[in-house]
């Protein structure tokens, strides 16, 4: 049940990564140049109190504003489409159905 929950969350990172890519290319085609627009944009433009939030929470509860400059400033700098990509791949993978082995011919000889 857990995996499908994965699997699921997973789909909808992906479903929102495309999303990101669709709107960024119809704003390249408008503009004729690349346009990526970046996590730290969205939040900006969406839930700026979201974006304030975590940098405080990640600064005081894990007790490291090193974490917040190194690790979460760059990753809010990367297009959205490819964090949100990243995280449904991860997400899939993590979720993913076992193979069933189906018994061979030579197995049903044993």
């Amino acid at each position: 049940m857990i995996k499908f929950i994965f699997r699921f969350v997973g789909f909808w990172f992906l479903a929102a990564a495309l999303v990101a890519l669709v709107i960024d290319g119809s704003k390249s085609i408008a503009d004729s140049t690349v346009v990526t627009t970046s996590v730290a944009q969205y939040f900006l433009e969406y839930s700026p109190t979201t974006l304030q939030r975590l940098e405080f929470g990640v600064q005081n509860n894990l007790g490291s504003p090193w974490l917040w400059d190194t690790v979460f400033v760059s990753l809010l700098s990367w297009p959205a489409f490819a964090v949100l990509g990243a995280i449904g791949l991860i997400l899939m993978l993590i979720g993913k159905r076992r193979r069933s082995r189906v018994p061979d011919d030579e197995d049903l000889d044993d």
